[in-house]
């Protein structure tokens, strides 16, 4: 009896040996490249190298080419992902091409890597979260129209990145390019309902942007500290959440009369602000920095309303929307000079009212026995009267080097 049940126990192990030797599972080098590998799945993750003794290395360098699929125990393996951290720190990776079977991208995968150029999959449908966090050489991104979720901060402090494209079905999470302060250029999808919190904070070189009609909230710090020159909302936006916008270049700014609120503290440190496009046919709470120093827009039907209001009445100039005929005349654009201490500013139209603003970004902290005196001044002005159409803006910087101030003139002069 007992050597039926050990021939019979026998037989059985030797029956399951080719499926326990199948069902590898573990981590393998192959070709310089590191994986997770499931042979009874046929899978593979691309992951992290090691050294002989198991510890963490970053050795991936130059331009690394993941194939689609791997062998290993003589079972093929699709790779199908790149894992959490797998190019994390690789300071000398310049680029990687990513297989067609490749679906998601892992938390982290490249972060604080060298890599240059990302070549994504055609299949690529997640991007996780940080993915590319502070991989300060990459400078462009088209992301394929596969991709249906980019996480948290996947693109943060990328500082060299100049344009990117997002597909159009694409969902995406918070910081997305936060501090990428050399993004110039971003195509934001038609599907997109939202705008995320700090998707685009400290991205101060962006200059302008097309929202969609499909966005309806901009969430807290979306934009603050952008450097966003004039933005139009579309009618589909309804909410703004606080401190969405802080951007110290704006001088435009286009409000539609979808908005139902605007959530404090408003539009504050738009500080060179000068003329808002207001379509709401009845006034919101909102507010914003140095209003006597701008022009309020608004339907011509609404503009006592607007004149009344406890916040909106505090504008400069309240004007209406249709009025802004071509065929009035325009006052003149104001001249800037500095002479003997003073800023002095002018305008040929004659009994015009200038309206100046002057602001200081060089507020900082120092450390040692002697300070040079390097003082940046931003200057901005217009001119407005009775009969006339406000003049343009004109803007000057002016340096004090603790010797002799110098002025830096604009390339657009005053014209009549």
């Amino acid at each position: 009896m007992m050597k039926t049940m050990k021939k019979n126990m026998m037989i059985l192990a030797l029956w399951l040996l080719p499926l326990v030797a199948s069902a590898f599972v573990g981590r393998v080098e192959i070709d310089g490249i590191w994986y997770n590998v499931t042979t009874k799945i046929q899978e593979a993750e691309v992951t992290y190298s090691v050294d002989d003794n198991g510890y963490r290395t970053y050795s991936y360098s130059g331009d690394i080419v993941i194939p689609s699929t791997v062998e290993c125990d003589g079972t093929t393996c699709i790779v199908k992902s790149v894992g959490k951290s797998a190019f994390s720190g690789c300071a000398n990776l310049t680029s990687v091409s990513v297989p067609n079977t490749v679906t998601v991208l892992g938390v982290g995968s490249f972060r604080l890597s060298g890599i240059e150029t990302v070549h994504f999959s055609d299949s690529l449908k997640e991007i996780g979260d940080m993915a590319f966090v502070g991989c300060h050489q990459l400078k462009s991104l088209d992301i394929p129209s596969t991709v249906n979720s980019i996480g948290q901060y996947a693109f943060q402090d990328c500082f060299s990145l100049e344009s990117a494209v997002l597909p159009d079905t694409v969902q995406v999470s918070m910081g997305l390019f936060r501090d990428c302060h050399n993004l110039k250029s971003v195509n934001i999808p038609n599907s997109l309902e939202y705008i995320p919190s700090e998707m685009f904070l400290g991205c101060d070189s962006l200059r302008a942007i097309t929202i969609p009609n499909s966005v309806t909230t901009i969430y807290a710090m979306a934009f603050v500290n952008c450097g966003l020159e004039s933005l139009v909302l579309p009618e589909s936006v309804r909410t703004i959440w606080g401190f969405a916008f802080g951007c110290p270049r704006m001088k435009s700014l286009t409000l539609p009369n979808s908005l139902v609120t605007i959530e404090s503290p408003y539009f504050m440190n738009c500080t060179d602000l000068m003329d808002v496009y207001c379509y709401k046919e009845e006034p919101i709470i909102c507010d914003f920095t140095d209003k006597k120093y701008m022009t309020l827009h608004v339907p011509a039907a609404f503009i006592d309303l607007y004149k009344n209001h406890s916040v909106w009445k505090y504008f400069g100039n309240i004007v209406a929307l249709e009025d802004e005929d071509e065929s009035i005349p325009q006052c003149a654009t104001p001249t800037i000079c500095y002479e003997n201490g003073t800023i002095k500013l002018s305008c040929a139209t004659e009994g015009a009212t200038i309206h100046s603003a002057i602001t200081n970004p060089d507020t900082r902290s120092f450390v040692g026995n002697e300070v040079g005196l390097e003082l940046t001044y931003h200057i901005s002005a217009y001119a407005t009267m009775d009969g006339y159409r406000k003049s343009d803006m004109v803007t000057d910087t002016l340096r004090l080097t603790g010797k002799v101030p110098k002025i830096e003139m604009p390339a657009r002069m005053a014209t009549d």
